[in-house]
């Protein structure tokens, strides 16, 4: 599941962000690039530790950390992270689909279910909740014993998958 997290708009990020925070991030990507994953998470942090950040380079700043903590199999961390940039409300709209689609991802693997479902529904009311998705949409009801939505959820999967001709995810 976690090869489907997406590293897009690392570089629309530097058009909204101050020099400060900028430059740290830079140097991030760059190390991203080479996927030097140590590096990329010290510039992060680098920024991180700056003073002073609007809303938009406090969410910056925890996608960049998600995704390199994904890319360094740190899950826990990159839970935290992804979560903090989908719950920012200086998410950008063209952004929410990656970022809700990754927090959903790893909110499942964490077992915070009902997180999960949060980004689910959010990725539903904008049209973007696939097959894959939908199916851990299921799961994530399931277990907080929600049957009636697991079941339905289940069945959007796999209705979902047939009508694609795509493999039914097996958790449905």
């Amino acid at each position: 599941a976690t090869a489907m997290l997406a590293t897009t708009t690392i570089a629309q990020a530097a058009e909204k962000v101050g020099k400060a925070i900028g430059v740290p991030l830079n140097d991030a990507t760059k190390a991203m690039g080479v996927q030097d994953w140590q590096t990329a998470l010290a510039k992060v942090k680098e920024a991180q530790a700056l003073p002073g950040k609007n809303g938009y380079e406090e969410y910056t700043v925890n996608k960049f950390l998600g995704i390199v903590y994904v890319n360094m199999k740190d899950y826990p961390n990159a839970t935290a992270a992804y979560l903090a940039a989908a719950d920012s409300p200086s998410i950008p709209e063209e952004e929410k689909k990656d970022v809700w689609h990754n927090a959903l991802l790893l909110a499942g693997q964490a077992k915070m279910y009902s997180k999960a479902i949060v980004y689910a529904k959010g990725l539903e009311a904008m049209g973007a909740l696939d097959a894959p998705m939908t199916a851990e949409t299921a799961v994530a009801y399931y277990n907080l014993n929600d049957f009636t939505n697991a079941k339905a959820y289940a069945q959007k999967s796999i209705d979902m998958s047939k009508a694609a001709g795509t493999a039914t995810n097996e958790a449905a």
